[in-house]
């Protein structure tokens, strides 16, 4: 959901679900036990929650539009890891930063079709999106 503060900028909130993400590693070691603690650690995250900040229109002019995007997004993240009947579990959250850009072009006043990306800062890796989709203005 976005609210016009101005003509050119917005305060923005989303909720935002990165997906979900696997990994599996073959490989010749003394202490499988040892190896599965350090591989559960290095695992993607993917995580998932609100995202809020603002969205500055940079042009606007024959249908097209042009924004950037920037903000916090506050996440949280589940994950396990399984080696035969053992399970390690963990779970993280944080707020860190996201930044991106979108385009777009009026199909109709109220309806247009936009390309968006976004890069979220995650602590211990980042992670990108791009979204094609349609907006609808009231």
């Amino acid at each position: 959901a976005s609210f016009a503060l101005t003509n050119t900028l917005e305060i923005e909130a989303h909720y935002v679900d990165l997906g979900e993400a696997s990994l599996s590693i073959a490989g010749d070691t003394l202490s499988a036990e040892q190896l599965h603690q350090q591989v559960s650690d290095v695992g993607p995250l993917l995580a998932k929650g609100i995202r809020s900040g603002f969205s500055f229109t940079l042009l606007q002019a024959e249908g097209w539009s042009m924004a950037a995007q920037a903000g916090v997004f506050s996440w949280w993240s589940n994950s396990s890891s399984q080696y035969g009947n053992t399970i390690i579990r963990s779970s993280d959250s944080d707020t860190d930063i996201y930044w991106g850009a979108s385009a777009g072009y009026a199909l109709t006043e109220p309806l247009t079709l936009q390309l968006q990306y976004t890069r979220y800062n995650l602590s211990g890796n980042k992670a990108d999106s791009v979204m094609l989709g349609l907006s609808y203005n009231f």
